[in-house]
C-alpha cells in the first residue's frame, strides 16, 4: 500500500468520525431537549421537601405525667404493625435525592434521620432506653416480630398511636408539644 493510499485512508476516517461526533452531538441536543424525556426527567423526581423548622427549646407542656411516662407512651410498641418492617432495613434505607443527576455525585442521608423524617411532620425525639435510635416522637421498635416475606422473627419498626396523637407548635423558634 502506498503513502498516498494510506493518507487518504487516514483523511477519510478522521472526516468519518468528525461526522459522526457532529451526528452524536445533534443527537444529544436533540434527545435533551425533548419533551418527552423532560417527562421522564421530572417523573422520576421526588417532590421537594420543606427543610425541618429549626427550633432553639424544645418545651412539653404538662399532661399529669412525668417525663418517663411520656418517653415510653411516645416509644413503645402498642401492639400496632402499621410498616411492619425489619428494623435493620428501615434504619439502611437511604433517603431519596432531589435530582436523578444528584446520584453519583452527592452522599446520600439515611431515611431515619430526624434531618429527613421531620419534614414530615414528625416530632423530634431524643435518644433514650426506649429510643435507642433517636428516632421521632411514635416510632416503635417490637422484637421477635413475624414479617411476611422473612422465614425468621425479627424486630420490627412501626407506628404508634403517639404518632398522630402528639402535637407539636412552633412559636419564635420554641416548639411547645402535648
Amino acid at each position: 500500500m502506498s503513502t498516498v493510499t494510506s493518507a487518504i485512508r487516514r483523511l477519510w476516517w478522521r472526516r468519518f468520525l468528525a461526522l459522526l461526533a457532529i451526528i452524536v452531538v445533534i443527537a444529544l441536543i436533540a434527545v435533551m431537549t425533548s419533551p418527552q424525556l423532560g417527562a421522564i426527567i421530572e417523573a422520576l423526581t421526588p417532590p421537594g421537601l420543606p427543610e425541618p423548622v429549626s427550633v432553639s427549646e424544645q418545651v412539653s407542656l404538662d399532661q399529669g405525667w412525668n417525663a418517663e411516662d411520656a418517653d415510653r407512651f411516645h416509644h413503645k410498641a402498642q401492639g400496632t404493625q402499621t410498616l411492619p418492617i425489619p428494623l435493620s432495613w428501615f434504619l439502611a434505607l437511604e433517603a431519596p435525592l432531589n435530582s436523578l443527576f444528584a446520584i453519583p455525585f452527592f452522599k446520600r442521608e439515611r431515611f431515619a434521620d430526624n434531618r429527613y423524617l421531620l419534614r414530615f411532620g414528625f416530632i423530634k425525639s431524643a435518644e433514650s432506653e426506649n429510643n435507642e435510635y433517636g428516632l421521632p416522637i411514635g416510632f416503635a421498635y417490637s422484637p421477635f416480630q413475624s414479617i411476611r416475606g422473612l422465614s425468621r422473627k425479627d424486630t420490627a419498626v412501626g407506628l404508634t398511636c403517639a404518632a398522630c396523637h402528639t402535637g407539636q407548635l412552633i412559636f419564635k423558634r420554641q416548639a411547645l408539644s402535648h
